[in-house]
């Protein structure tokens, strides 16, 4: 026999099956392609969220002395210079025998004592007063007080988070 009738069943097997083996491949190497990006886009997210962001508001914070801030200092100083208006003109209109350095010194600290005081003696009357017009501007300065104080609070508040988070995030970037 011929060295080809010998070898002719070997290449009617060796030729699909080397066929079939290379766009198996092909195939697998598509998908193997799918499964790297989908592998990279999960690892460069990973590094974004644990490494590159924490890392960047560490540097942010330590060096630049930068920070997020949720609280509005405007607001507050806003509403702090509102408030000393109104404790001014409130003692004005009701302490005229008060000697201006004091009633300055008073509405200046903030000083909520003497409104405080007009506010207890007309609460017995209180819907007289209502109409008359005293008590909605006690009620009034009270609510920007209130205001103030919350404004204060909260910046508080957020010193407070800001002293902890460069120590969370220095713990987010090291592996558990």
């Amino acid at each position: 026999r011929s060295r080809w009738a010998r070898l002719k069943p070997w290449y009617l097997l060796a030729i699909p099956t080397t066929l079939l083996l290379g766009l198996t491949a092909l195939r697998s190497k598509k998908r193997m392609n799918l499964y790297l990006k989908e592998a990279k886009k999960v690892i460069m997210e990973f590094y974004d969220e644990h490494v590159k962001e924490p890392a960047r508001a560490i540097v942010m914070e330590i060096f630049l002395n930068q920070r997020l801030r949720i609280t509005d200092q405007f607001a507050l100083n806003d509403t702090k210079q509102s408030l000393k208006r109104m404790i001014d003109e409130f003692l004005t209109a009701n302490f005229p025998n008060m000697p201006e350095d004091e009633r300055k010194q008073r509405a200046r600290e903030l000083d909520m004592s003497k409104v405080s005081k007009v506010y207890e003696a007309e609460l017995p009357s209180a819907l007289y007063n209502i109409a008359t017009g005293e008590m909605v501007r006690i009620i009034l300065i009270q609510i920007q007080f209130i205001k103030k104080e919350m404004l204060v609070a909260m910046s508080a508040m957020e010193d407070l988070v800001a002293s902890n988070n460069i120590i969370i995030r220095v713990m987010s970037t090291v592996p558990a």
